[in-house]
């Protein structure tokens, strides 16, 4: 008789196999947007310089990091855009009051989480004051780490969109592309957005051509020399002359005012003494 021939029945049921979960192998998606879109904004060091900026990274395909936890992680975006792996593409040495000169000592305060998708990175007045560069500054960051994410979980770098803070506004034009002798797709992008930045300067700032072709501008027409005024010359001189006299005059009457005083001193006749104030007076009057 076999084993278990009176045993209850056993029902198996038959599991799907668990094969590995997608949630956590999306590649987030940060961008930019705000003053310094890589695609729209074009901050230049004088409105860097002005403070009341902020750089705006906005996440797709994931939620950052809830709080607290994300206060304990603000680090990690500063880290995301700065040395020895992020940052501008300028050394410190190259520009000592450049990004990568001051991004270190920017306080993790001015880092808030806005929403689950949004973040800010505000810049303050002593930071964008200290800020100096001598030529454009091309900025770039990455996550190594997933720490600042709710749901990705993979080793993979997580960009940041390269952004630029540009010496001046004024744009000079590239030449056309040749797109089908290399340069590629990247190549006429980047001609068409510099062509763009031109076509704003030029139109909300009346830049002339010859400042942005760098062609010699035509010479102004010399003003016509301007005759001096003889009359007018004339009328000061004999004013001046006018002027000399009376105060000539004015110091031989102080002069004959002295000497008739000194006359009178000496004076003892009664007769002598009251022509002598008579003639006093007139000289004074």
């Amino acid at each position: 008789m076999p084993l278990l021939a009176n045993a209850a029945p056993v029902w198996w049921w038959s599991l799907p196999s668990l094969s590995p979960s997608a949630v956590g192998t999306t590649l987030p998606v940060i961008t930019i947007t705000g003053l310094f879109d890589p695609a729209t904004g074009h901050v230049t060091v004088a409105e860097f310089q002005a403070g009341d900026t902020f750089l705006i990274l906005d996440l797709e395909n994931d939620t950052w990091i809830d709080q607290p936890q994300f206060d304990t992680e603000k680090q990690a975006i500063l880290d995301a855009l700065s040395p020895p792996d992020w940052g501008s593409d300028r050394t410190v040495g190259e520009e000592p009051d450049g990004w990568n000169a001051l991004i270190a000592g920017l306080d993790i305060a001015n880092i808030e989480r806005i929403s689950d998708t949004r973040v800010t990175i505000s810049f303050p007045l002593s930071f964008s004051f200290a800020y100096n560069s001598t030529t454009d500054e091309h900025i770039s960051g990455g996550f190594a780490t997933p720490v600042m994410f709710n749901t990705y979980s993979d080793e993979t770098e997580v960009l940041i969109p390269t952004f630029t803070i540009y010496l001046a506004e004024e744009v000079t034009p590239t030449p056309e592309p040749e797109i089908s002798g290399g340069g590629g797709v990247g190549h006429e992008i980047r001609y068409r957005r510099r062509r763009q930045r031109l076509e704003e300067a030029t139109s909300t700032r009346a830049v002339s051509p010859a400042r942005i072709f760098d062609t010699a501008p035509a010479p102004k027409p010399a003003k016509a020399a301007k005759l001096p005024d003889l009359a007018a010359i004339q009328a000061a001189r004999a004013r001046i002359d006018e002027m000399a006299a009376i105060a000539a005059s004015q110091q031989a009457s102080v002069a004959n005012m002295e000497t008739l005083l000194d006359s009178l001193k000496s004076m003892t006749n009664e007769r002598e003494i009251t022509d002598a104030m008579l003639l006093l007076l007139t000289t004074i009057e």
